[in-house]
Formats: C-alpha cells, sequence, structure tokens
C-alpha cells in the first residue's frame, strides 16, 4: 500500500511516501513552504500545493500528525488606558495549524482518500522508541528524527520531512486502519 505521512506546519510541511511492500529506506520526503500570516492567506497557499501534492503521488491512505486539543484563548498583555488589562487573541500560529488540518482533512474526504490523525507521542514511539523524553524540545525531537532517518537510510533534507516520515513509518506498521485494509485487499 502507498502510505504518505505529513508534518503538517504553518511554514513548512512535511511529507513522505512510502511503498509499504518496499523496505523502509525507501521512503521518500519533500515539502512545501506555506505563506501568511493569516487564517485565509495560509490556507489559500497551502491548500494548491496540498492538492498537487495528493494527485502526484495518489497514496491510498494519508496519515498526519494532530493538532493540540486546547488553545489558549486569551493572554494578558498590557494595562489599557483605563487601567485595566487589555487582551490579545490566542497563539495565532495554532489557529493556523488547526484551520490546515481541517483543510488537509477536507481535501482527502473529498478525494475519498482515507485518512487519520496520530498523536506526535504515538508515531515518535513507534519511530523513535519514546513518545516524550524529559528536557526535549521541539528541535531536540526533530533532531532525533532525523537522527533515525539516517540510520534507516531515509534521505531528509530538514526536520519536516523526517517527522513526516516517522509519521508514514507509523502508518504502515502501527495503524489499526491500515491492517484492516491489508487485510480486506487480501481477502
Amino acid at each position: 500500500m502507498k502510505i504518505m505521512g505529513m508534518d503538517i506546519s504553518k511554514t513548512r510541511t512535511g511529507w513522505a511516501v512510502w511503498d509499504t511492500q518496499s523496505h523502509i529506506s525507501s521512503i521518500r520526503c519533500g515539502s512545501f513552504k506555506s505563506e501568511g500570516d493569516t487564517l485565509l492567506a495560509a490556507t489559500a497557499s497551502y491548500l494548491p500545493q496540498l492538492i498537487a501534492l495528493i494527485k502526484t503521488e495518489a497514496p491510498g491512505y494519508v496519515a498526519f500528525e494532530e493538532g493540540v486539543n486546547f488553545i489558549k484563548n486569551y493572554v494578558r498583555v498590557g494595562s489599557d488606558l483605563a487601567g485595566g488589562f487589555s487582551s490579545a487573541g490566542g497563539n495565532s500560529d495554532l489557529l493556523i495549524l488547526q484551520r490546515l488540518l481541517g483543510s488537509t482533512q477536507a481535501v482527502l474526504t473529498g478525494m475519498k482518500i482515507q485518512h487519520e490523525s496520530v498523536d506526535q507521542k504515538t508515531w515518535r514511539k513507534a519511530f523513535l522508541g519514546y513518545g516524550v523524553k524529559k528536557g526535549m524540545k521541539t528541535d531536540d525531537y526533530k533532531r532525533a528524527a532525523r537522527q533515525q532517518c539516517e540510520i534507516e537510510g531515509i534521505a531528509v533534507k530538514n526536520g519536516d520531512q523526517a517527522e513526516a516520515a516517522g509519521v508514514a513509518f507509523w502508518a504502515g506498521r502501527c495503524s489499526q486502519k491500515v491492517k484492516e485494509m491489508t487485510m480486506r485487499a487480501a481477502a
């Protein structure tokens, strides 16, 4: 089965394609950038690239890293003229990420491509051998994913591609949905 793994981001989305009948080192990776600081601009930049990628690669299944489950709505940023506190909206990058994830799901549903999201701790456990390590930050996990890709012989150019490869690996080896699809196809 041809599986696509994705690490979706506001700035650079990593993708990886793996025909699970082939060795893990055959995973091919790439990435594309989205432009724009608003929900609409980032989505308008992201969607044509996503659709072109899906049409070109024609995956039978797509897995992508889940977004956060909770976004803080407001934070205090200082006092206003009346002496009270003014508030600013929550993390706009996270809001944009949620929009991109929803747009991805809508495109895949519209194209009738089976898909699912996976928590970062879950795919990391399968690919790296651990889901969380105390003291590690985002860049540390991306570096660890790149190191694992090097061990597996997967060519990557950045951490987003490496994490997408980890998601594809998880989908090909651990996803219950992929296992069910494979069993149905064999029957």
